[in-house]
This record gives structure tokens, C-alpha cells and sequence, in this order.
């Protein structure tokens, strides 16, 4: 069971009594478990929660996970996601289930770099399109990351926030 802080009284006290009861009643109503997705159905899961986050609003999800809205592009992205976990080292994933009806509802992936790294760099070969489209996309995502490899040099900090292009910053609590 997810448990954000040790005992209901620490809630109580970090989060003061409206959000303890918020915290109460989810803890009876909705036991969460957090997990290392194993399995292509968890992937494809995680490709469903991606894609209905960020719908068709960040042309850095869409090119990179072409149809990300339909099944066939949830089925790609959820190949994708497979390779990118056993090919790139600094990759993480996790889940957050119900563990009451062992439904996935929540999805993360981040990456961890070690301190001689400046992170990695995507192979854009899977890029789809006319030439056009792939050198704007190559552009893009090429030039993002290039910005998050500089933030981890510059910052010294090992963990970057992957989606968030304009406000990737870094997490120093490790």
C-alpha cells in the first residue's frame, strides 16, 4: 500500500486536518500499490495514461509517439517504451495500481543519470514523415535534448524531469 508519510498522526501534522482526512478516506477507500511495470499489457497501459494526459497538445509527444491516440499507436509506443527500458540504461518506470482491482492509474518514467553522464541520446531513426517533417523533428527533439544535457553538466544534478521541455528542471533529493 502507498503510504506517504508513516502513521495518520504525521499526516496530521504535515498536512494539518483538512488534507488528513483527504488522506484518511484514501487510504480506507483506494489501497495503492507502487510497482515496476513488467508486463507489454503494463506498458500499454502506461501508453493510455500518457496518451489521454497529453492528448494531441505537445508536438514533443507526437513526434516522438506517432499516433499515440489510436490503438496502433499505443501499441507502437508501448514497444517503444519496452525498448527504451531494456536498451537505455538511465530509463526508470514505475506504476501506481489499485491493489484492489490491480488496475494501473497512474504511470511515471524519469531518468537517472550517473554523475559522469550528461544523459542520453535518442535515436531518431524511427522518426516517420516526409524529409521535411523528419528534420523538424530531429530539430526539436535533438535540440531539447541537448538543453537537458546542458541543465545536467551545468547543475551537476543527475535526475531530469523528461517531459516537461520548458521547464525541465533538476530534482536534487537524491
Amino acid at each position: 500500500m502507498l503510504q506517504l508519510v508513516r502513521s495518520a498522526e504525521n499526516a496530521r501534522a504535515k498536512w494539518g486536518a483538512h488534507l488528513y482526512y483527504y488522506y484518511h478516506h484514501l487510504l480506507f477507500m483506494m489501497p495503492l500499490g507502487v510497482c515496476i511495470p513488467e508486463t507489454p499489457a503494463g506498458f500499454y497501459r502506461m501508453s493510455e495514461i500518457r496518451s489521454l494526459a497529453f492528448q494531441r497538445d505537445h508536438a514533443y509527444i507526437d513526434m516522438p509517439f506517432p499516433r499515440h491516440w489510436t490503438s496502433e499507436g499505443r501499441e507502437l509506443l508501448r514497444d517503444r517504451l519496452l525498448s527504451i527500458r531494456s536498451e537505455v540504461a538511465s530509463s526508470r518506470y514505475v506504476v501506481v495500481k489499485d491493489t484492489d482491482t490491480d488496475e494501473i492509474i497512474s504511470q511515471a518514467e524519469w531518468h537517472y543519470y550517473s554523475p559522469e553522464s550528461v544523459g542520453d541520446v535518442m535515436d531518431l531513426e524511427f522518426v516517420e514523415g516526409s524529409e521535411e517533417e523528419k528534420n523538424y523533428a530531429r530539430n526539436m527533439i535533438g535540440s531539447f535534448q541537448a538543453g537537458r544535457r546542458e541543465a545536467i553538466k551545468e547543475k551537476n544534478d543527475h535526475l531530469m524531469c523528461k517531459f516537461a521541455p520548458s521547464e525541465a528542471k533538476p530534482l536534487s533529493f537524491l
